[in-house]
């Protein structure tokens, strides 16, 4: 009888492996479910974060939140893939900036069977264009969103739909990627949008398109785009809400998570006014949106969780964007 020969690396494979799946263990029964519950993003959190965490590790790390503590206190829902009783991949989703903007997927094993449910999960997103799921993405996932005929955004648009300002988009010149910082260390990243945030960013870019990309059709927009920089200090605000004062309120929560999103963690005292005033505007609205509902929880998250400047803390000030009136 021959002999079995078991080095430390298969062993420790093994357990990996094992704790993994005992990690991952849910109560959900094998499926994709979609869950938007802040109940259920405590109850998942920890399974989701694991996997995140592996997955965007040769990437340098999951950067979009800091603790699987804030993720869960940010998102709006998440996608959860069970196989055998376990998750073994997830994408988790935003909806501040209208839609549900897709900012982390992964897979616990990266195994193809878990990459293909993934895939269902994006494919899903590409095919149901109400459902206004969205993304920015960068490569590998940006290669996915291709094969599987992604809706990709022309780059002209990305400053308004990420609500930046488009001196920090620098369009790379082929119509749908650009670059722009991304983190408290400004370092840069190539990047495209996919999809489509609401019905009328689907209208601007169909009437738009041959002005922003020189194609007359959409279709060969979309084919070009799957097979291969005005500057100004003005954020568009004014098409957040048809009321002004909403408009700018639900504005300076969305640069306020900007800032959150760069890193930053400390406010002056005039910017936690202007946070704790857009909160009270929003909480106004007779009939709020989904997005007005997402930007009251966040707002009420960064006022939770954003200290007011000390004098020795660097001015944040100078990276928020305030919109201009006219």
């Amino acid at each position: 009888m021959g002999q079995i020969y078991i080095n430390e690396d298969i062993i420790g494979k093994a357990i990996r492996n094992s704790f993994r799946r005992f990690l991952n263990k849910t109560d959900l029964t094998d499926g994709v479910h979609e869950v938007t519950s802040g109940e259920d993003f405590e109850k998942y959190k920890n399974n989701i974060w694991r996997i995140l965490q592996r997955s965007y590790k040769p990437l340098g790390g999951f950067k979009s939140y800091t603790s699987a503590n804030e993720m869960a206190g940010r998102i709006s829902m998440a996608i959860l893939c069970v196989k055998e009783g376990r998750i073994v991949a997830c994408a988790i989703y935003r909806d501040d900036l209208g839609g549900q903007k897709l900012n982390g997927c992964g897979t616990v094993d990266g195994s193809l069977q878990s990459k293909e449910l993934l895939r269902s999960v994006i494919k899903d997103d590409i095919e149901n264009l109400q459902k206004y799921h969205w993304v920015e993405v960068s490569p590998p996932l940006e290669r996915w969103f291709k094969e599987e005929g992604g809706n990709p955004i022309p780059s002209k648009m990305a400053a308004n739909l990420l609500h930046k300002s488009k001196s920090k988009i620098a369009e790379v010149g082929d119509g749908i990627h650009y670059t722009r910082q991304i983190g408290k260390d400004g370092d840069i990243a190539t990047k495209a949008i996919y999809g489509f945030n609401s019905e009328s960013t689907y209208n601007k870019v169909m009437s738009k398109l041959e002005e922003y990309t020189g194609f007359k059709y959409y279709k060969d927009f979309k084919e070009y785009a799957n097979s291969l920089p005005e500057i100004s200090e003005e954020v568009e605000y004014r098409a957040n809400h048809p009321n002004k004062e909403v408009a700018m309120a639900m504005e300076v929560v969305i640069q306020i998570g900007n800032l959150w999103d760069d890193g930053y963690r400390e406010l002056s005292r005039k910017m936690k006014t202007s946070l704790v005033d857009a909160i009270k505007i929003l909480k106004k609205c007779s009939t709020p949106s989904g997005q007005i509902k997402s930007l009251i929880r966040n707002g009420e998250y960064y006022y939770r969780n954003m200290e007011v400047l000390e004098c020795h803390s660097a001015n944040a000030s100078d990276f928020i964007l305030y919109p201009i009136y006219h």
